[in-house]
Order: structure tokens, then sequence, then C-alpha cells
């Protein structure tokens, strides 16, 4: 569905761009371009729009979780900030590109150099003189579609040409998020939504932003909010309307970005602490970012967005088409009315007569002008010194009443820091409020001296209030009689803590030598009894050995050799046996052999016993020392800690004192520092030159600028219409009606044309 849309309103889109008599309409041709861009556009795109105040860029870099973009209480973003929405792999992840006016493109791969190419206090380019553009590539939302959010620069903006190129923006936008300032949606919030949304725009997420702000200051629950903008929108801006659809929530983007973001330490300024993770998923919750998070993921999901942009740019396309009929229509009765006139009896004195008279009227009737404006922007002064009479008085109850509740001077010096802060932001809120009134007032002005209404540019944002000083405190009691008490009691508790460390050290090193020595003992005892256990062994031994083994005698008969001749002769014949003894001692031998060993081994540990013993009794002797030198460092450490204990006690009793003494003095210094602050808040906003008459005087200088423009503006209109009116009754008068004739039946063609394209495009629609 969504694709023959595109095609059939690119068609129609060709057949209007073809129709030359409109032309003629004042920004016919770039609006033509907006949609044939729109209808065909590869990316969606949704844009995010706000005044400066309204926190933009706070907003997208929540939606991030990265403290990217500049945000402040002042106008930060100069150029058009494009966030491209990319896949978690896709590697231009967390890159940005700046595209330079001169053709170059700068790759940033440092996101805290951001601020030197968007931002309009940049010391590095001239913003908006240079760049044309900046991308930042980031994971959005699970799409695989082309899809860019852009962060326009503020309705409001200081920058020259920031607010229509803004309007641009929107006209090739698919869709809004649209960012409500703290106060609500105003006058100027609505008379832009429908006059230069409404027209181009079917599909809104309004978000209402510092909820952390409203729910403290204002008596009024978030759902009561929402109803309220929910109301306000459907009657004051879409009306009856069935084409738009709009979604609302609230959040605090700042909530939400310091709830993702580790780098930043603290939520406010003011804060004395860094955030725990604790605190960061209290804010996650407080913030309900989740609610905006639930609508872009559900009603800008993949399956959606297709026909959000082409059925929502065709209905666009169709409103624009009706608007461009009604002009040429009402231009088409005009021309008819001299071609009337012309055909007439008497045509000729009556055309000479009507022209005589606009001559003779003209410059009454831009003196009327003027003197109209003249008296509408007396009024408008006026105006704007009640309304900023009464935001002074609101504002210096509200302060004076933070400024009673403290009570410590603590209280006063944070509420001076606030102060500081504070008060420029309360003049920015008046200065704003006065100049939202201011500009509504001027368009209302063009709606009565003009036939289109322009948006006026010329009042410009107050300056930054920052002009609130703070006079020294009053002189604060600083010494008092229990301070000297203290002060010593804690000198001498500090030296014998200092001295009971020496000592806590002294009894851990005597501990530890008890221990060692300890060991050493009693690996001596373990030695003599080792000894001893060899000895018996050895004894044993020797015991076991028994009595010598006796020597052995036996005897044996032995051949033996007789004497003499007879007697070798006789050896022949037969041998001669002797009895001799024999002896075998050996077996003593190695009795005696294996005795002696023992009893030598025995005599060897006898000895070593003997060392042992002698070595033990020395190691008890160091080891009886030890303990008793442990036993005094523990004496001495009691005796320090009950020292300290008692110590401690007067210390005790001696702040008790001093405090006393200090709640005196506290409660003067606080009751004069409150009463300094409540004359200098007075003098501030009510002094001779306070910010009352400078406001006052600003928005005057603006007011007279812009009567200026204004009324030049009207009279080059006036002038512009007159001269028109009396070429074509000139040609009137002369006859020459052939022109006029071929110009209305040209509009009256080019009339009939545009309503058989809103015809064809509403049965498309249906």
């Amino acid at each position: 569905m969504g694709r023959s849309l595109k095609d059939f309103f690119s068609g129609v889109l060709g057949k209007i761009e073809r129709e030359t008599k409109l032309g003629a309409i004042q920004g016919f041709s770039e609006e033509l371009e907006g949609f044939k861009q729109r209808i065909n556009d590869d990316f969606f795109r949704l844009a995010v729009i706000g005044e400066f105040s309204s926190g933009k860029s706070t907003f997208i870099n929540a939606l991030l979780g990265r403290d990217i973009l500049s945000h402040a209480t002042k106008e930060t973003t100069a150029v058009l900030t494009r966030i491209i929405n990319v896949a978690e792999d896709d590697p231009r992840k967390g890159s940005a590109v700046a595209f330079m006016k001169s053709g170059e493109r700068l790759s940033i791969r440092n996101f805290d150099e951001l601020k030197d190419y968007t931002t309009a206090v940049s010391t590095k380019y001239r913003v908006a003189q240079d760049i044309n553009v900046v991308e930042i590539y980031m994971p959005l939302l699970h799409v695989t579609r082309p899809l860019m959010i852009m962060d326009t620069p503020g309705l409001n903006g200081i920058a020259e040409g920031h607010l229509e190129q803004t309007k641009e923006i929107v006209k090739k936008a698919h869709a809004c998020i649209y960012l409500i300032q703290q106060r609500g949606l105003t006058k100027d919030d609505l008379e832009f939504l429908r006059e230069n949304l409404a027209p181009y725009q079917q599909r809104f997420i309004f978000v209402q932003n510092f909820i952390d702000e409203f729910n403290s200051m204002e008596e009024e629950r978030l759902d009561d909010r929402i109803d309220s903008l929910r109301k306000t929108l459907s009657e004051k801006v879409f009306g009856e309307s069935s084409g738009h659809v709009f979604y609302i929530c609230g959040v605090s983007a700042l909530q939400e970005l310091v709830s993702r973001d580790k780098t930043i330490k603290r939520l406010y300024a003011t804060d004395t602490r860094d955030l725990t993770d604790k605190d960061r998923r209290r804010l996650a919750s407080t913030s309900n970012f989740e609610s905006f998070r639930s609508i872009l993921e559900e009603k800008f999901s993949e399956q959606n967005l297709d026909d959000i942009q082409y059925r929502d740019t065709a209905v666009a396309i169709l409103l624009w088409t009706r608007g461009l009929l009604q002009k040429i229509s009402r231009r088409l009765v005009e021309d008819e009315e001299v071609y009337k006139t012309s055909r007439e009896r008497n045509a000729a004195e009556r055309i000479e007569r009507l022209i005589k008279r606009i001559g003779d009227r003209w410059q009454d009737n831009l003196m009327a002008i003027r003197g109209f404006i003249s008296g509408e922007i007396r009024k408008l002064n006026k105006e704007l010194d009640r309304i900023i009479a009464d935001a002074v008085a609101e504002t210096e109850q509200r302060l004076n009443r933070e400024i009673n509740d403290c009570s410590k001077p603590e209280e006063v010096d944070r509420l001076r820091d606030v102060l500081k802060q504070k008060i420029p932001r309360e003049y920015q809120r008046i200065g704003g409020n006065a100049i939202d009134y201011c500009k509504i007032s001027f368009q209302g002005l063009y709606q009565l001296v003009m036939e289109r209404v322009e948006e006026y540019s010329g009042i410009r944002s107050v300056q930054s209030g920052e002009g609130f000083q703070l006079g020294a405190l009053p002189t604060q009691q600083r010494q008092f009689q229990s301070e000297n008490d203290l002060e010593r009691t804690r000198a001498e508790r500090a030296a014998i803590q200092s001295k009971l460390s020496g000592e806590r050290e002294t009894l851990q090193r005597a501990n530890s030598n008890v221990r060692s020595q300890e060991s050493t003992v009693n690996g001596l005892s373990y030695d003599v009894n080792n000894t001893q256990q060899r000895i018996s062994q050895k004894q044993n031994e020797i015991r076991r050995m028994g009595s010598r083994p006796e020597e052995k005698v036996w005897y044996e008969d032995v051949a033996v050799e007789r004497g003499g001749f007879f007697g070798s002769i006789m050896d022949i014949f037969s041998t001669k046996y002797e009895s001799q003894e024999r002896r075998d001692d050996s077996a003593g031998e190695a009795w005696d052999s294996e005795r002696r060993r023992l009893q030598t081994q025995q005599n060897s540990l006898s000895q070593q016993l003997d060392d042992t013993r002698r070595k033990k009794q020395a190691a008890q002797s160091i080891l009886d020392r030890y303990r008793q030198n442990a036993k005094d460092s523990a004496e001495r450490v009691r005796q320090m800690e009950e020292r300290l204990n008692r110590l401690a006690e007067q210390e005790r009793l001696d702040r008790i004192r001093l405090e006393k003494e200090k709640t005196l003095a506290k409660e003067n210094y606080v009751r004069m520092c409150k009463n300094q602050l409540r004359e200098e808040v007075t003098k501030y906003f009510r002094g001779d030159d306070g910010a009352s008459k400078q406001l006052s005087d600003e928005l005057r200088r603006g007011t007279a600028e812009g009567e200026q423009k204004l009324a030049s503006e009207a009279e080059r209109e006036f002038n512009r219409s007159v001269e028109r009116k009396l070429a074509e009754l000139e040609q009137a008068r002369q006859g020459n009606m052939s022109v006029l004739q071929k110009k209305i039946a040209g509009m009256e063609q080019t009339r009939q044309n545009l309503e058989r394209y809103a015809g064809e495009m509403e049965e498309q629609l249906a």
C-alpha cells in the first residue's frame, strides 16, 4: 500500500508542478520541492522540535545514552545535527562526520570534540557559517529501514535563520517529536503547531520534559498535566481533524541521561556527592523515559514506517493542495470582480473614479495602518509591564519562602550557590514568558494588517540575567571557649594514639618472637626425645646380641710322610695318618666387631643428646625473656587504651559544650544572612536599575524595532496589493481585457485542475 501511494502522489506532485499559475504564490516552489523529497526519501526522518529551553539536545543524549550534544539553559545547537540509526555491528557505530559548506567531509572519532562542530560557542569553527550538517552514527531503533533523528535549532533561537531552517526541516520530515517546556504549551507553541506543523505533519509525539522540576514545583500530577495537554491540543491545534495522530508522555531527559552515562558524576551542579549505582537505577525509574521508548518502539515499528511515511505524507500533500486551491480561488474572485466592473455601463468613468479614489486614499490608509500599529504597540508595552511586575512579585515570594526555610549556615551557603544559577534562570523564564506574549501579539497584528501572516523574528531573546551578584556574608563567629579545650583533648588523644600505634607494633613483634621461639623450643624437645629413642634402640640391639660365641675345637686325621729311606719306601706301599687339633673363632670375632660398632653409635648419640639438651635450655631462657617482653608490652597497650577511652569521653563532653556555643552563634548568623539574601533579591529585581526595569527597557527596544519592521512590511504588502489592483484597473480602463481574460481563464483552469487532483487524492486515500 505504501509504495503504491508513493508512486501515485509523486505523479500528482508532477502535475501540480506543471501548473504555471501557481508559481506566483509565495513559497510554492520550496514547498513543492519539500514534498517531492519527502515522498521519495530513502530515509525515514524524525524531527525533534521545540524552543531552546525545552531540552532537545539533552533529550537526544538521553535517547542515545551518551552525553554527546551540548545541552544547557541557553541556546547551543547552531547547526543541523542528524542521528543516523545503525546496527550494533555497523563499523560506523560511535563515529560522526561534519559536512562542511566547502564540500569537505571531516571525520569525528571522539565525541568529546562534537561541541566544536555543533555549538554557537565553538572556538574552532564559525559553525553556522562553515558547517552544513553533522551526522552521528548510533543505534536507535531495531529497524532495518534507513532512519534518522534530526535535532533542529530552537524555534526562538538567537541565530539568524534558525526559525526558517526549522520550518524547512519540518516540511521534509515524516513525523515530529515535539519537546514541551516545564511550564507547558505556550501560545507561541500552539501558534507554531497550527501554522507550521499541522499543515505538513500528521503524526506527533509530544514529550513533556522536566517532570523532575515539574513534580517539585507544581501541585499537579503528571497524569493531570498529560490530560490537560491532550485537551489543549485537540481543541486548539488539531480541532476536528481526523488525519492527525498524536501521542503524549512525560519524561525527565536529564535524569535518564545521568542514569545511563556514568561519566556524569552528579545530577545537578549543586549536588555535594557523586551518584551511586543505586542512585542511577532510581533516576532511570523516576525519569519515566521508558514511556517514550514504548511509544517509539510500538508506533514506529518496522511494519508501520512505510504507512507513516507515505500515507501521512500523502495526507499532507492533500491538505497543501487544498490550501493552494483556496489561495488561487481568492485571487480568481478578485480578478473576476475587476473584469465584471469593466463590463458594466459607464465602465471607463467608474474605473477612473475607482483609480482616483484608491490614489487619494493611499497615504491616508497607510497612516491609518501605522496609527493602528502604534496604538497596539502602546497597549502591548503596558501589558508587558504588567506581566513582568506580576511575574517578579510571584518569583520574590517563592524565593523568600526558600530563604525562610533555611535554618543552618550550610543551607544558606548552598542556597546562595543555587541562587547564583537560579536567579538568571528566573530572569530568563520571566523574559521568555514576556517574549512569548510579545511574539504572539505581533503575529496577531500581522493577521490584522496583512493577507498572509509571516512569522515575526525581530524580538530578540533576553540577555542571560547573570548580573545577579551576592555581597559578602556577615562575619561569622569562628572562635569559641570550648574549642580550645577540645583541641587540647584532641591533641593529647592524637599523641597517645600515635604512641599506641607504635606500642601495638612492638607487642606484635614480641608475640611474633614468642611464637617463633616456641617453635624453636618445641623443635629441640622433639630432637631430645628422638635421640633418647635412638639410644634405647642401640641398647636393645646390644642386649639382643647376647654372649660372645665360644671358639670351636676339633681333631682331624691328616696324611703325613714317613721319615728316612725306609719310610719313603713304605710310603709307596701305604699312607700314614696322624690326628691333629683344629680351632675356629670367626663367629666371636664377628660378634666383637658388631658390638664395637653398636657401642660407638650409642656413645655418639649420647653426646648428641647432651648437646641438644644444652641448646633447648638456652632456647627456653630466650623464650621466657620474650614472653616477659610481650606481657610488659600488652600492659602498656592496655593502659594507653584506657587513657584513650577517658579522653574520648572528655572530647565528647567538650564537643557538646562547643556545639551549644556554636548553635547560639549560628542562629544569629543565619538570621543575618537570610535578611541579607532577601534584601539582595529585592534589590536585584526592584532596584532603581534592577532586572525588572532592564527587562522592560529591553522589551521596549524590541517592540520599537518590531513596530518599525512590522509597519515597513505592512506598507510594502499594502503597496504591492494597491499597485497590482491599479495595474489591473488601468488595463480594464484601456479596454485591454484580453490579458485579464487570459489570466482569469488560466487561473480557472488551474482551480479546476486542483479540484480534480484533490478529488483523486481523496479517492486514493479512502
